[in-house]
């Protein structure tokens, strides 16, 4: 028996019940109102803070629910979460039943959560990781120095190197485009993984919740969700969408925030290319963002 296998036997369901798969973990239902998180690796080290995160966020903030954990342990060596199903499907799913004004209406709405998710606030005194990923969170007195570290840490460069031509002039053209993001005017909670399998909808289009606080959660700037909700809206993994749904999420945002918004979306663009190469699910996406960077 290997060591998921051990715990899905623990809750009697198995791999039917699969629900969706990420970088963090594996997600099953348990009946109508529960899920089972199943953590890869070290990423179950950090449950403690993530329980704790949750706990903290003033859900009254967001018109939309947060994931809540009601249980969590080892089972075969491997960490779980117990956690409350939210309402509606991800936006991912729903996306194919849309068309028209219905579809631009979900899409505005993904982008009103976007921004709602600042209205998270919780404590800290440093720009950066609040969970982390089984070690200290990296945290950093200024935003661009997080950044800039954030990648550092994970740079495949050998691999990046031989995959990317160019993939030194890339990767300064990115860390200029970090710097001049310059520092946010507060600090505030970002998701720092929202796309459309993160935000849970209704049939309509209307956003019920948000799903995924974790590894990737940070104290930082809001710009970043609504920088990651465009470029994810793009996301080839997403079959249903298409060169419509990319431009008009990008034009929606240009025009609440200013033309120069694109800019902002460039430079998280080009670190998420870095940040997310070090997995193997999304390498080849990050060459091929890292290619045309460079180019």
């Amino acid at each position: 028996m290997t060591q998921l296998e051990a715990v899905l036997a623990k809750f009697s369901i198995g791999e039917e019940e699969l629900l969706g798969a990420g970088g963090e973990s594996r997600v099953y239902t348990l009946g109508d109102d529960l899920v089972l998180r199943v953590y890869h690796g070290s990423a179950g080290g950090t449950i403690k803070e993530r329980k704790a995160l949750l706990t903290a966020l003033p859900r009254d903030a967001v018109p939309f629910a947060l994931p809540e954990i009601v249980d969590h342990g080892t089972a075969g060596g491997v960490s779980y979460t117990v956690e409350r199903r939210l309402g509606g499907r991800p936006l991912g799913a729903v996306l194919a039943n849309l068309h028209g004004d219905a579809r631009a209406n979900a899409w505005r709405n993904y982008l009103d959560a976007a921004a709602a998710v600042a209205h998270l606030t919780i404590d800290g005194n440093e720009f950066g990781e609040t969970v982390g990923w089984g070690d200290t969170p990296l945290r950093k007195r200024s935003w661009t120095a997080f950044l800039l570290a954030c990648m550092d840490r994970g740079l495949r460069r050998d691999a990046l190197t031989r995959d990317v031509p160019g993939f030194e002039v890339a990767l300064d053209r990115i860390r200029r485009r970090i710097v001049a993001l310059g520092e946010p005017a507060e600090r505030v909670l970002v998701h720092g993984d929202f796309h459309p399998h993160n935000v849970m909808v209704d049939e309509d289009g209307r956003v019920t919740g948000v799903i995924d606080f974790g590894g990737n959660t940070l104290l930082g700037d809001h710009r970043m969700d609504l920088a990651s909700a465009v470029i994810y809206a793009a996301n080839p993994v997403l079959s249903d969408v298409d060169e419509w749904d990319a431009g008009f999420v990008m034009d929606e945002v240009c025009r609440r925030y200013g033309a120069g918004f694109s800019d902002v979306v460039e430079a998280y663009r080009g670190y998420y290319s870095i940040h997310f190469s070090g997995g193997s699910r999304d390498y080849l996406l990050c060459v091929q963002t890292l290619r045309a960077i460079a180019a």
